[in-house]
Order: C-alpha cells, then structure tokens, then sequence
C-alpha cells in the first residue's frame, strides 16, 4: 500500500499539484501527515512544491523550493503564504497568488497563473498552480519552471515586431493557411495591402475574392504549383481593394511549415508594386507619345520637303531623316559629325 512519505512515480509532471492532492487525499482529515512525511513525497520532484494549510500558513515547502531561495532566506515553513509569495514577486503579483490559493481552498479549480519571481541568478518565471487536497486541509501549490517558453515567446514577438517593421519599410506582407487545420492568418502589413483593418477576420475564400476574374486562373496555377512542390518565381497580379482600389502585387506561394501554426502551411508572400506599375505604365505612355510626335514631326517635314538630322555628343551617332541624301545629292552620307560638316560651303 502506498504511503504518503514514498516518492512519488518519476514520470510525475513537473507542476505536480494534481499528482500530490491526490495522494494527500488518502491522508485522514483528522491525523494530517507530518512534514518529515511530506518531505520524502516531494523532496523527489524537481519543481518547487509548497503545501499551504487553511489559515494561509506554509505547512511544508520541497527541496527544490528550499534550493531556490535566496541566500539568508527563513524558512517557509509556518509563515504566510503572502509572506512567502511576496519574497520572490511585487506585491500586486502576490496578492494573485494569494488569490489563487483562496479560489483552491473554496472548491474551486483556477488556471495556472504565469509570474516573474526575482533570483540571485536573475528574474524566472514560474507556472503557478493550486489543488485542493485531503477534504480541505490543504492546498497544494505547484511551481513549473517556464522560463524558456517566455524567453522563447518573447524572442518570437520581437523577431514578428522586426519583421513587421521590415515588411512595412518595403511594403511587403505575408499569410499562411494550415492544411491541417485550415486556419488562415495574416500579418498586418498583408491586411494593409489588401485594403483591410488589422482586426479583419481574413480567409482563403476572402483572399480569392479580391483577385480580379481575369488574373485568377494565373494565382490558381502558382498556388496549385506550391501544394505540388513545384513553387514558382511570384507573379504580379490585381488585388481589388473592399473600397474598388486597384492595386498591383508580387505574390510569391510556397508550402512548409507555418510561423503560426507550426504545420505544413501554404504560405504567400506579397508586396504592393503599384507605384512601380504605375510608374513603368507612365513611362511607357510617355515614349509612345514622344516616338509618336518624333514621327509626325518627320512626316511633316517629309511633306513641306525639308530634313532633319541629329548627332548624339555623347556617342558620336549621326540620325537623319530619309530625304535627306536628296537634299544634300550625297549617297551614301559619311558617318561622322566631321565628316558632314565638311560638306557645307566655306563661306557658310
């Protein structure tokens, strides 16, 4: 038979309020355990443990608790809890925890709660959980170390924060939609481009939607290439923005696995080109209608019988109109700006 005193299994959970309540459960509620009897069961986990009984007291703490205390810290034992929990955090953290015990000894079954405590190695965060044990005579309060996973998300967060910045910087936004979950997200800056607010709710149904009719069949073959592995260099296409803008993109796909959701994900990297467009469409406008004018200029000196000629200073090249070796009764002209000047009189 299973005593309180024996350590607990070593597959046991870090945080293990659960596990300890339950065997503090089989304690009678008239002769509660000793603390020596507490110790063996918790002294085996790694995470810190403390045992809090009704009048907020610490009953016992395990040896990792006991480890991670400050140098020249009292014992936990017999003091409380609020004394204990505000060692380690401010105060305002404190009186949470405090609150989370209160919820465990009314019945109830609080969410972990996340908070930073202050070591000599420097600040941790804990995972803080409660159980309620032995009909009420106790609360176990469990410590998981988590200090990676924040460090980790925190690293997360700011590398989403450079990288938004940058893709705002080039104008340039991406999503991703998991084929295993078929959940679709989006960064901001994607949002942006297509004409949407930052907390728009955005699918792959919405996101077809704004491509124009005429440019869809060419998105369909660059997504269906991605899905096949075969992704292809992105395309330019129109977004039509909810408000009629038009707007031109460099969509690029690709399969792998998500930023968000951490599975195979089709990913979509877009970024606006719409001044470039604009900017190509007007400078092509723009040489039509000088090669247009340079053409009715020529046609109108074709009909009035005068010429034109040209010498470019920069690479020497002589240009003329096509009458002009009639003009002059030479066939063929020399090539250099010399040489045609030499066939003007002396005089002029």
């Amino acid at each position: 038979m299973t005593s309180v005193s024996d350590p607990l299994p070593a597959d046991t959970p870090p945080g293990a309020a659960e596990a300890i309540s339950e065997r503090l459960s089989d304690v009678s509620p008239l002769h509660g355990p000793e603390p020596e009897a507490l110790r063996g069961m918790m002294d085996s986990l790694p995470s810190p443990i403390l045992i809090v009984n009704p009048d907020r007291r610490v009953f016992v703490s395990n040896l990792a608790w006991r480890r991670q205390q400050s140098a020249g810290a009292p014992p936990a034992e017999g003091r409380p809890y609020a004394e204990v929990a505000a060692e380690c955090t401010d105060a305002a953290t404190a009186g949470r925890l405090v609150a989370l015990v209160d919820q465990a000894f009314e019945g109830g079954t609080p969410d972990p709660l996340v908070v930073r405590c202050e070591h000599e190695s420097g600040p941790r965060w804990w995972q803080v959980s409660t159980r309620l044990a032995t009909r009420g005579r106790f609360v176990t309060v469990a410590h998981e170390d988590v200090t990676a996973l924040v460090r980790a998300e925190d690293e997360w967060r700011t590398q989403q924060m450079v990288l938004e910045r940058a893709q705002a910087i080039a104008r340039t936004g991406h999503w991703e939609f998991s084929m295993e979950s078929e959940a679709f997200h989006a960064s901001s800056q994607a949002l942006e481009i297509l004409g949407l607010p930052e907390d728009a709710s955005l699918s792959r149904e919405a996101l077809i939607a704004l491509v124009p009719e005429d440019d869809w069949e060419r998105v369909r073959a660059a997504i269906r290439a991605a899905q096949d592995g075969r992704p292809e260099q992105p395309i330019r296409h129109r977004i039509t923005r909810p408000d009629g803008t038009v707007r031109w993109v460099d969509h690029a796909f690709d399969l792998r696995p998500g930023m968000w959701s951490g599975t195979l994900a089709l990913m979509g990297v877009m970024q606006d080109v719409t001044d470039q467009v604009m900017a190509l469409e007007a400078l092509r406008l723009s040489s039509e209608a000088l090669r247009e004018s340079d053409e009715r200029q020529r046609e109108a000196f074709r009909v009035a019988g005068a010429t034109i000629w040209t010498w470019d200073r920069r690479t020497r090249e002589v240009r003329q109109s096509p009458n002009l070796y009639e003009t002059l009764g030479y066939e063929p002209l020399p090539e250099d700006f010399e040489g045609r000047l030499a066939l003007l009189q002396p005089d002029d």
